[in-house]
């Protein structure tokens, strides 16, 4: 057990009935010999030396180098993508202006199976407006876009007109009767 005489402190310190204020005159006259008789301490380590600036290292420098270059690569990544969503944007607005050129295409559609034409293979291009003359020697069954829309019957000799105020026809659906062909000319206009 601790006895307060090994602190250099004498005992009536310690007790609870002490007054606070002689407390504090007694600290400071034992303080000083207490300071006196601790010893100092000691330092395990040496004192770390400064940093000496020199020649930097290969393999720091190799990784320095390739920080930049990931950094630089991620902001030409974003760049691409933004170049990407701009020509996407300028090309939407393309579509919608009409070039004003017409070019006529040719199918014959035999037999009952739906034949699909995509338009946007032929020309490169969404069209504007298009017809459709059926040059027989049965009728034929036309469907616009969507197969889900249904089919048109165009008989000989007729014709059926699709016109929009912007590009939207992308492609065709066509079929015949069952055993039953027909020819027939398409201008597209774009």
């Amino acid at each position: 057990m601790l006895k307060p005489e090994s602190f250099g402190c004498p005992p009536f310190l310690f007790s609870s009935n002490y007054p606070k204020r002689q407390m504090e005159e007694v600290i400071e006259e034992t303080l000083p010999t207490l300071r006196e008789t601790t010893p100092k301490p000691r330092r395990i380590w040496p004192l770390a030396e400064r940093e000496k600036l020199g020649p930097v290292s290969p393999d720091v420098l190799q990784t320095i180098l390739l920080d930049e270059i990931a950094g630089r690569l991620e902001d030409l990544g974003e760049m691409t993508k933004a170049l990407g969503s701009l020509v996407m944007r300028m090309e939407n607005q393309m579509e919608k202006i009409p070039e004003g050129r017409m070019r006529p295409f040719e199918k014959a559609v035999t037999g009952d199976t739906v034949e699909r034409w995509e338009v946007i293979d032929d020309i490169g291009r969404k069209c504007s407006s298009a017809t459709v003359y059926n040059d027989g020697p049965n009728e034929v069954y036309i469907c616009l876009n969507d197969i889900r829309d249904g089919f048109q019957e165009v008989k000989e000799g007729e014709s059926l007109d699709f016109s929009f105020k912007h590009p939207v026809i992308e492609r065709f659906f066509f079929k015949s009767v069952s055993g039953g062909e027909a020819n027939l000319r398409i201008p597209l206009e774009y």
